[in-house]
């Protein structure tokens, strides 16, 4: 039995570690029901079982033996690119039944561009999934599994490939002309347009796709649900995650940086703004959600490994947070209200002019708030490099010189500040339609972009270095 001690407030406990939930580990039998969602299930130009969602239960499934396998760790990382991928696909498709604002060659190009991403992704994933797989059942020696393995990978790299192609061929009928269309009407004597060839090829197209990806449905799903079933497998997969988990001080460290600086740099992206029918699909407040996130995990990282005391300087910085997100969200509130379209057509023009001036009040206070979160919030980042450099001055002073630190902290103010007045300027121009207002708020979204470049390769720069102080 493994036990590990940690000295808290003076105190000893003990944990028993032979207590973590198999459970929270993996579950191979989501593989096989996440594959199920991978299958197109079309009503029109609606897929009701989304891939996003089969994505997320395949990562869920191969859980944590993505730290303990290469192959599944390769999995891993590509799913979540993937999972991006599938997510922007949703939203543009929901953006078109909604709006209908894609012609028909974006929708070609669209189906082309996702088709070719699930064929490159689909291979890659499932070429890993299926050779730790295999790993993994010689070592268990799942003789029958292994047979099926022969069978099942080429089975799905043809229905993907099927899949993409059938894809591609129900989008085929935007590629003809209308003279095309005449000629067909002529020669069959049936009236051809383009509604009625797409009629004609997409459901035969769709229904081909499915009834093959119901075929390597059922050789799949059945497949992890047998693998997941041996309990010798499961129990070696469980001591050797826990073995890492509890004894490798190293990886710990990287995996709790990895996913805070990774909360870090996504919550600054959402600094740029993107508006679509007047509202910003990337909100500020989401930025101190994830500063937030972030902050609790390294928190959580350094009390169990007993690194760093209290620190005053992140709790302070905390608090500001958590005001900063209750200004924004106010503000976000405010200024989506304000410029509703039914508080437009009811004429409320009292109405609408309070909540701009509340969501300008807001605004403003919140943009001023994140000026002092971030110089704070890369003070307390610098304090984490430093410590991890063990607090030795020596090598501090042979690392960087000291007019390289005040000229990177005039730096990073001065980035704060034009961006901040980027920021708040664009609130007054945010309403305005023309030609040299448009040309504003380009370069507007030129220096937040930069900002955001510079910050998040700031945080990757910090993050790696504390990885080779350690290597």
């Amino acid at each position: 039995m493994r036990t590990d001690s940690k000295i808290q407030n003076g105190s000893v406990k003990i944990m028993n570690y032979q207590d973590y939930q198999l459970k929270k580990i993996f579950n191979f039998k989501l593989i096989g029901i996440g594959f199920i969602f991978l299958i197109d299930y079309n009503i029109g130009a609606v897929d009701i079982l989304p891939d996003w969602i089969g994505l997320v239960l395949i990562l869920l499934g191969i859980g944590k033996t993505a730290y303990i396998n290469s192959n599944f760790g390769s999995a891993a990382k590509y799913i979540k690119i993937w999972l991006a991928v599938a997510v922007i696909k949703s939203i543009l498709t929901a953006i078109e039944i909604a709006y209908s604002v894609f012609n028909d060659s974006d929708m070609l190009l669209f189906a082309v561009l996702f088709g070719l991403v699930d064929l490159f992704f689909s291979f890659i994933v499932f070429g890993n999934i299926i050779a730790a797989c295999d790993m993994f059942l010689n070592i268990d020696n799942q003789f029958d599994n292994l047979r099926k393995l022969t069978y099942i990978y080429p089975i799905l790299k043809i229905f993907f490939a099927v899949k993409f192609i059938l894809t591609v061929l129900s989008q085929l009928p935007l590629l003809l002309s209308e003279m095309t269309y005449d000629y067909l009407s002529v020669k069959y004597n049936i009236f051809f347009t383009l509604e009625i060839a797409k009629n004609i090829i997409t459901p035969p197209c769709f229904i081909a796709s499915t009834l093959f990806g119901l075929f390597a449905a059922s050789l799949v799903a059945p497949f992890f649900n047998s693998v997941s079933k041996s309990e010798t497998l499961c129990e070696i997969i469980k001591d050797e995650v826990n073995h890492l988990f509890l004894n490798d001080r190293f990886f710990m460290l990287k995996r709790s940086f990895d996913h805070a600086f990774g909360f870090f740099m996504v919550g600054i992206a959402f600094f740029v703004d993107f508006e679509f029918d007047r509202i910003n699909l990337l909100p500020d407040f989401v930025i101190y959600i994830c500063l937030l996130f972030g902050l609790k995990i390294l928190s959580v990282f350094e009390r169990r490994l007993n690194y760093i005391g209290k620190d005053k300087s992140r709790k302070s910085l905390k608090v500001f947070i958590f005001f900063g997100l209750l200004i924004s969200l106010a503000a976000y509130i405010f200024t989506t209200v304000y410029r509703s379209e039914y508080l437009e057509l009811a004429v409320a023009l009292d109405t609408i002019f309070i909540f701009r001036i509340l969501a300008s009040v807001f605004y403003i206070l919140s943009v001023a708030l994140f000026f002092i979160i971030a110089v704070r919030f890369f003070e307390n980042i610098k304090k984490i490099r430093e410590y991890h450099y063990g607090f030795s001055q020596i090598y501090l002073k042979t690392y960087v010189k000291k007019d390289e630190v005040k000229n990177k902290n005039k730096l990073l103010l001065i980035l704060l500040g034009i961006t901040s007045a980027a920021k708040i300027s664009s609130l007054f121009i945010g309403d305005i339609d023309s030609l040299e207002i448009g040309v504003y708020k380009f370069f507007i979204a030129v220096i937040l972009i930069a900002f955001v470049v510079f910050a998040v390769r700031y945080l990757y720069k910090v993050k790696h270095d504390i990885y080779d102080f350690y290597k």
